[in-house]
């Protein structure tokens, strides 16, 4: 994992398509735990972007044919947009979880948290933008992100 802690002017980064980052859909389901856990696989509708602080994770997640793509906290909250770090998503991720991280089996919500300390995982929350259309929020998803080194 990364040689530093994370501090919150520190880059957040994503491993994800070569083209573009993938689009959130922001009338989904806002259960963190099915977020985090990939429940119904990738490709789900999900309210969130995740996001860590560590480079060699969003190089995993880009595989051999994505691109690690970055933000920060500054541009997330510049957008209107709900920032949520890896501390409070350990805070929820607790028992049945709290929040928008209940769920109805506490060893999930376990495996959830494990994944989020294990992946240094921070998620951005579109559910702000339910009104919106898709190009809308393609929009705020391109003025978030730039491809590359930070």
């Amino acid at each position: 994992m990364g040689s530093k802690a994370w501090g919150i002017d520190d880059p957040l980064l994503r491993g994800d398509d070569k083209a573009a980052v993938c689009l959130p859909v922001p009338q989904a389901p806002a259960s963190i735990v099915r977020h985090v856990l990939f429940l119904e696989g990738p490709g789900r509708e999900t309210p969130y972007l995740s996001t860590t602080e560590d480079d060699d994770v969003a190089a995993r997640f880009a595989g051999r044919s994505g691109a690690i793509w970055w933000t920060s906290v500054a541009k997330v909250q510049a957008q209107s947009l709900r920032y949520i770090s890896k501390g409070e998503l350990l805070e929820v991720l607790r028992g049945k979880g709290k929040g928008d991280a209940a769920w109805p089996r506490a060893s999930e919500v376990q495996t959830a948290r494990a994944y989020v300390e294990l992946w240094g995982e921070h998620l951005i929350d579109f559910r702000r933008l339910q009104a919106s259309s898709p190009s809308e929020v393609g929009d705020v998803v391109c003025a978030l992100f730039l491809k590359g080194s930070p």
